[in-house]
Formats: C-alpha cells, structure tokens, sequence
C-alpha cells in the first residue's frame, strides 16, 4: 500500500489537468481506504496479541487435560465425558489407590473420573470463553462489526489498486 501510495504521488508531481484531478481523487480515495484497511488490521492484530494468547493457553491446557487422561485408563468421550475403565477387564486407572479390591476400587476410580471430568469441563469452557472474548473483540475493531467489511474493503481495494498501476504505467508508456 505504501509502495503505491509513492508512485502515484511521484507520477502526480508532473501530471496537470482534468485527468489529473480525476486520478488525485482515485488515488486519494486509495488512500483512504488503504488507510482503513490498515487501521482495521492493526487493531485486529492488537486484538489477537492480546487475547490470543489466552485463548491458545486455555485450548492447551484442555488438550493437555484430554489427551492426559487416555494414558492414564481413563475412557474419554467425544462429548467430553470421563469415566473409568471397568476394573475386571482393564485394571483401574493409576490414580486409584493401590491395594484396594475390585469392590472398593470402583467407586473410587468413578469418583476420579468425575473429578476429571469437572476439570476437562472447566479447561473447555474456559477455551470456550477465552474464544468467546477473542471473537467479540475482534468484530468490534472491524467497522461496525460487519464481518464482510473487511472483505469488501480488500476487494475494492485491490481493484483500485490494479487501476492505478496501469494508468501509471500507460503514463510511463508500459503496457499495462
């Protein structure tokens, strides 16, 4: 954007007339679209820098959780349930305090899988609230929260910005 902000302020330098005041006004409103687009994109960058982060800490924090608990016997749901393995044909997970029979173990080992799982629960919504927070900030800073702003802003842009380069460069006398 800074780049063709120069050549068409060096082309403009030299170039008088109508058609000059027509491209100052194509290339002023480059500009200030090139201007908002930037804007909106620092502050969308401002947002994932400081928001990301706790969103990437608390995703990883609830995979951890979740792969964890596989290797340890746990059996663990799609839907994010936890529960312990049955004790006659898997054993009972390693946190299951040794020594205990089959009997007394299971209530045991059920009561850690929902301990657990209240853990998991908690690590996913807080993913979840963390992402929640990123998605919020991130369409407040994009022009009234309209999520296709940024798309048509890009799109006209670009347009704009092809246009421009082959006026300049049929002034230079290239072929556009």
């Amino acid at each position: 954007m800074n780049s063709l902000i120069q050549d068409v302020d060096a082309t403009m330098d030299s170039w008088k007339g109508n058609s000059a005041n027509a491209f100052q006004a194509a290339a002023d409103s480059e500009k200030k679209i090139s201007s908002r687009l930037g804007m909106g994109i620092l502050q969308i960058t401002d947002a994932l820098n400081s928001l990301g982060p706790a969103f990437a800490h608390a995703c990883e924090l609830a995979v951890r959780a979740a792969d964890e608990l596989p290797a340890m016997g746990y059996i663990v749901s799609d839907t994010g349930m936890v529960s312990a393995p049955a004790g006659a044909t898997g054993g009972f997970p390693p946190d299951v305090e040794l020594g205990l029979t089959p009997e007394q173990a299971a209530p045991v080992a059920a009561t850690l899988a929902a301990g657990h799982q209240a853990e998991l629960a908690r690590g996913l919504a807080a993913a979840g609230q963390a992402d929640a927070s990123k998605n919020s900030a991130l369409a407040g800073r994009v022009d009234g929260a309209d999520p296709t702003w940024m798309d048509q802003q890009i799109k006209f842009q670009l347009e704009t910005r092809q246009k421009l380069i082959d006026l300049i460069k049929r002034l230079n006398g290239e072929t556009p």
